[in-house]
C-alpha cells in the first residue's frame, strides 16, 4: 500500500487505483505524476476543478501527513514561490541535499541540479540575489541587498555571475580563461544571464571583455563571430597568421604562389 488510508484522505481508493495504474511502489513515485496523469485516468475533473491542475495541491489534501516537496515534482504550482515561506523552505531543503552549512555557500550548480534552477532564474540566476530575498538577517549577506531592477549595474554583481560560470566550466585561473571559446549566449542565457548579455549589445565576447580584460581575447575563436567588428581590427592577425608579405609586391608567403603559407591555421580557429 503506497499511503496507510486515513479518514483525513478523501480520496484513497481513486488515488490508490491510479497509483497502480502508474506503477508507483512507494509514496516519492508520486513526484513523476502529471497533470495528464489524471486525465489519461478519469480525473481530469478532479485534478483540474477541483485543484487548478496541480498534482500537488490534491496530494497534498489526500495525504497530509507525507512531507511533500513541491518542487520536486514535474511542475510547482503557481506562485508557489511567491511566498518567502516557501522559498526558504526550498533553500532549508537545498542546504541539506548538498551538505553546506551556509548559504553563503550555495552555488548555482547546487540550484540547477536540484530543480531550482527556473527559481533562480527569477533572481538572474544569481543565488545571492535570491538570498537576499529570504530573511536578510539569516539568509543575507550583504548589508544592502541589490533590488533585481539595478542588480547588472553593478561590476562586481557582473563578475561574480561570469566567476561562477567560469568555475562550472572548469576555469581556475587566468589562463584557463580561453574555455570561454567553447561557449555561447544560450550558455549564459540558460542560467539567467539574458538581461547581462543585453547591456553588451548581446555579445559574450562584449561581455568578457568588460569583466576580464586582462586576458587577450580572438573574436573570431568564439563559436560565432562577434558583429559589426572592423576589418581593421583583424588585419594586424590576419597579417601574421597568413605570412602576408608586403615587401613583395603583395604575393602571399615565401613561394609566391598567391597562396596563404598558413591558411590551414587560420581556418582553424
Amino acid at each position: 500500500m503506497l499511503f496507510a488510508r486515513s479518514s483525513s484522505s478523501p480520496f484513497p481508493s481513486y488515488l490508490s487505483w491510479v497509483g497502480k495504474q502508474l506503477g508507483f511502489q512507494k509514496p516519492e513515485d508520486w513526484y513523476g505524476v502529471t497533470q495528464k496523469h489524471f486525465h489519461e485516468n478519469h480525473g481530469r475533473h478532479l485534478v483540474d476543478t477541483m485543484y487548478k491542475g496541480s498534482p500537488y495541491r490534491l496530494l497534498k489534501v489526500a495525504f497530509p501527513d507525507f512531507p511533500w516537496r513541491p518542487w520536486l515534482f514535474k511542475t510547482v504550482p503557481d506562485g508557489y514561490f511567491d511566498a518567502v515561506e516557501n522559498r526558504t523552505a526550498y533553500v532549508e531543503w537545498l542546504m541539506e541535499i548538498v551538505s553546506v552549512k551556509r548559504p553563503s555557500d550555495l552555488r548555482y550548480q547546487h540550484f540547477r541540479d536540484h530543480h531550482g534552477a527556473s527559481l533562480l532564474m527569477k533572481y538572474h540566476g544569481s543565488p545571492q540575489l535570491f538570498l537576499d530575498s529570504l530573511n536578510p538577517n539569516t539568509y543575507s549577506n550583504t548589508n544592502t541587498p541589490q533590488t533585481r531592477k539595478n542588480f547588472w549595474e553593478s561590476i562586481d554583481n557582473q563578475r561574480k555571475f561570469m566567476d561562477e560560470l567560469a568555475a562550472e566550466i572548469g576555469v581556475k585561473d587566468s589562463s584557463d580563461l580561453s574555455k570561454f571559446y567553447a561557449i555561447n549566449n544560450k550558455d549564459v542565457i540558460a542560467r539567467g544571464g539574458v538581461t547581462l548579455l543585453n547591456r553588451y549589445d548581446n555579445s559574450l565576447y562584449k561581455l568578457l571583455v568588460a569583466i576580464y580584460p586582462e586576458f587577450d581575447w580572438l573574436p573570431w575563436k568564439f563559436t560565432k563571430t562577434p558583429k559589426a567588428l572592423p576589418f581593421a581590427f583583424f588585419l594586424p592577425w590576419f597579417l601574421v597568421f597568413t605570412s602576408f608579405d608586403l615587401e613583395s609586391n603583395g604575393k602571399w608567403g615565401s613561394d609566391g604562389k598567391g597562396v596563404p603559407a598558413r591558411g590551414e591555421e587560420l581556418r582553424a580557429l
